[in-house]
């Protein structure tokens, strides 16, 4: 996880060095909820049950999101999204000249 941590970092650290930051939007998500029987590889959710089930735990995931000068640091929203919204917004991101 720590060394997950440090790439991500450099992977942010770059994008400012390069000084594309404001204009590059950067999505940081998963692809499903946890394997909880995969002990000590596995995780744990507040949502009922795990991946490859039916349930939210199944599919509910983290996302966080950077787009310096249009999303504000530090927002939440309870708003429920999919990955597929991801190609939608990115599309129109580019009609609208970001």
């Amino acid at each position: 996880m720590i060394e997950h941590d440090i790439t991500v970092g450099e992977l942010l650290k770059a994008l400012d060095d390069l000084g594309i930051a404001d204009n590059t939007l950067v999505v940081y998500s998963t692809d499903n909820g946890p394997h909880m029987n995969t002990w000590p590889d596995g995780g744990m959710t507040s949502f009922r049950s795990e991946k490859n089930t039916n349930w939210e735990g199944a599919f509910r995931v983290p996302c966080m999101v950077r787009w310096p000068g249009v999303i504000k640091p530090g927002q939440i929203t309870t708003e429920m999204m999919s990955h597929n919204d991801c190609s939608h917004f990115s599309f129109n991101s580019r009609r609208a000249g970001y």
